[in-house]
């Protein structure tokens, strides 16, 4: 019978602790480690067990080996079924599939101590599988389930993405994916030698995933959206010269990704002369007693400046504008000196505007950027984020490297998309007929006399839409609610208002690395069909 002292549990030996005495009184050794634990209770020894795993993962000792057995034997022992129910074919065969793609850990890094410890934590039983059997058998079937599986989705109409990999260092690397309202589904990737090989193979690569989209999901592409401008490279959307196996890519419509717009303004709207005027106004606050006022009165010091590349233009262009009218007191109360150039700069109105502008093309890019992380961000919402930039600009400089970048953007799908949202119907250009002619055009070639009529009462808010329009903004809602009057119309609303503005850049390290040339392809498309699998 136990007298007092702190009660006994099994997890002593479980554990792996040894019972000594120190100073009198009972304490824990651990066989790992050979710390000493005063508390003895099972949850500390429990919270040492843990902590001590991870800090001696490094290298897998006898003694430990030993630990591992005894333990192992005692867990067998409380179950009879031990080895039924975790050595069993079926088992194994499930954890060898699981620990196959194991993500992005490369093949090597399997046999890694750290790794083999950590599966030895899970499943004390389970041998981690070899390289060889991991990048023969165990890839092959992982690939081979991917390549059969099909899902039989509810929505049977998306959109065609090709997607740039931006860490792909051997290689412009293409990941190809096809996009519902709901569901995102990789469909292959290739791995080329420049943007060239990539403008020449582009209708081919659209029929190889189309065909895949339909035979896999039973979606049919309609739409492509590329994150470079493949239409204007060497006229190859040019029906007339097309073979006819390709005649039905020329047909979907085609997109430029915005967010490759957004970076190409970011690099046009650097103005070279602006930035030396700036670099020199902020070269002559530093550490000065012109700056030391600058902070009591609440101004922007240089330190204040971001120093990521992509945004220290726009940075210091912010910290300059902030300070020009605290600048401005400074000076004129004879707080601080500056030399000719550098004065008449912070007077200079047309210096002012110049930063004003520059600050506010940065802020709006930024914005768009922002909202395109969100899944709903459609054409039809960068269209109305684009016209909404121009009413902003007063520089002609800045209006005319905009327009550039616009053509090649400003689609008559996406005009159309924005005038069948709700909330925007065209408001910023349908009564330019320029914009007009272009969206009445492609409406009448796509229309039969049925819809045509449907479209004259969205026009004129007249039926239906009488009411719909005046309850709901949401385009998702109203021609979900239009679709069983207006069937044709409708269809070419939902089918254009579901074209995202942009395709996804991958941020993913070289997957074939460290691996022979022969695999790269099996286990890259084993590792996006995961990635997207579980990101749905």
């Amino acid at each position: 019978m136990q007298r007092g002292g702190r009660p006994k549990h099994s997890f002593w030996e479980e554990g792996g602790f040894q019972r000594i005495r120190e100073n009198g009184k009972q304490v824990a050794s651990c066989v790992k480690c050979k710390k000493i634990i005063n508390n003895t209770a099972e949850q500390r020894l429990k919270s040492h067990r843990k902590s001590c795993i991870w800090e001696n993962s490094d290298s897998i000792s006898e003694s430990e080996d030993n630990f591992n057995i005894t333990l192992f034997k005692k867990r067998r022992n409380r179950s009879g079924s031990y080895d039924d129910n975790n050595n069993s074919d079926l088992k194994r065969g499930s954890y060898d599939e699981a620990a196959t793609p194991s993500s992005s850990i490369q093949l090597k890094k399997e046999k890694h101590p750290y790794f083999k410890k950590f599966c030895k934590i899970l499943r004390l039983a389970y041998e981690v599988p070899s390289e060889v059997k991991l990048s023969t058998t165990l890839l092959e079937k992982a690939h081979d389930k991917f390549t059969d599986r099909k899902v039989n989705l509810k929505e049977k109409k998306g959109t065609l993405l090709f997607c740039k990999n931006v860490a792909q260092t051997n290689g412009l690397e293409i990941i190809a994916i096809t996009k519902t309202r709901n569901d995102t589904l990789f469909l292959k990737s290739w791995i080329l030698g420049e943007e060239c090989d990539y403008i020449s193979n582009y209708l081919q690569m659209i029929n190889e995933s189309s065909s895949i989209a339909l035979k896999k999901y039973y979606i049919s592409v309609y739409a492509v959206i590329s994150f470079i401008n493949v239409s204007k490279n060497n006229r190859i959307l040019d029906s007339t010269s097309a073979s006819p196996l390709l005649s039905e890519s020329i047909s979907m419509w085609h997109f430029n990704c915005h967010l490759e717009t957004v970076d190409t303004l970011i690099a046009a709207t650097h103005d070279d002369s602006l930035e030396i005027k700036i670099n020199r106004l902020l070269n002559a606050v530093k550490s000065t007693d012109i700056e030391e006022e600058l902070v009591k009165r609440g101004g922007d010091t240089l330190s204040s400046v971001k120093q990521d590349a992509q945004f220290l233009y726009y940075s210091k262009l912010s910290v300059c504008l902030n300070n020009l009218p605290l600048l401005r007191q400074i000076l004129g109360e004879g707080l601080g000196k500056f030399n000719r150039e550098t004065t008449l700069n912070i007077f200079d109105d047309v210096f002012e505007n110049n930063l004003k502008e520059s600050v506010s093309v940065f802020d709006f890019l930024s914005k768009f950027i922002t909202r395109n992380s969100g899944n709903d961000f459609n054409i039809a919402d960068a269209i109305e984020d684009w016209f909404k930039l121009r009413l902003l600009l007063k520089n002609d400089y800045f209006l005319d490297i905009i327009d550039n970048e616009l053509k090649k953007i400003i689609t008559p799908q996406a005009l159309t998309a924005n005038f069948l949202h709700p909330l925007y119907r065209g408001s910023y250009f349908m009564k330019m007929s320029k914009y007009s002619n272009i969206v009445y055009e492609f409406l009448i070639d796509e229309l039969d006399d049925t819809g045509l009529q449907e479209l004259e009462c969205f026009k004129n808010s007249k039926g239906l839409f009488a009411k719909l329009i005046t309850k709901t903004t949401c385009s998702k809602t109203l021609w979900s609610i239009a679709s069983e009057q207006n069937p044709n119309l409708s269809m070419l609303a939902q089918s254009l208002l579901k074209i995202p503005a942009y395709t996804i850049k991958f941020n993913q390290y070289d997957l074939g690395k460290n691996l022979p040339e022969k695999l790269v392809p099996k286990f890259t498309d084993v590792f996006y069909n995961l990635k997207f699998m579980n990101a749905n």
